[in-house]
């Protein structure tokens, strides 16, 4: 699992985090997000497709806010309210885990 790299694809053209082709799931620890990118490396997906989010990459990067701020930037669409539920978790300590998920055909561990 590598770190997280935020790409410029990844955003809207209005500059809102909004990464087609990926999931991202949120652990309320750094241990719990670093065991369920394991497991997901052992059911085939390639290291290189599974980055680690840590409450510092999704607050500073993702929702491109202060650690002390409490709003997320406006959008147009749901992606938004998306960001401002990843700050919230955040702001509580959680972790993240982005796997690029570009085809169907990628098995997903049961237990995850």
């Amino acid at each position: 699992m590598k770190p997280f790299v935020l790409a410029p694809q990844m955003l809207t053209l209005q500059g809102v985090f909004y990464p087609t082709g990926y999931a991202i799931l949120m652990f309320p620890d750094a241990q719990s997000a670093e065991q369920a990118g394991r497991q997901l490396q052992a059911a085939g997906f390639d290291e290189d497709t599974v980055m680690l989010l840590t409450p510092q990459d999704i607050l500073q990067r993702i929702a491109q806010v202060g650690e002390d701020a409490q709003e997320v930037m406006p959008s147009v669409g749901t992606e938004g309210a998306t960001v401002g539920n990843y700050a919230a978790l955040a702001r509580d300590g959680h972790h993240g885990v982005m796997v690029k998920a570009a085809s169907d055909d990628l098995p997903v561990p049961a237990d995850l």
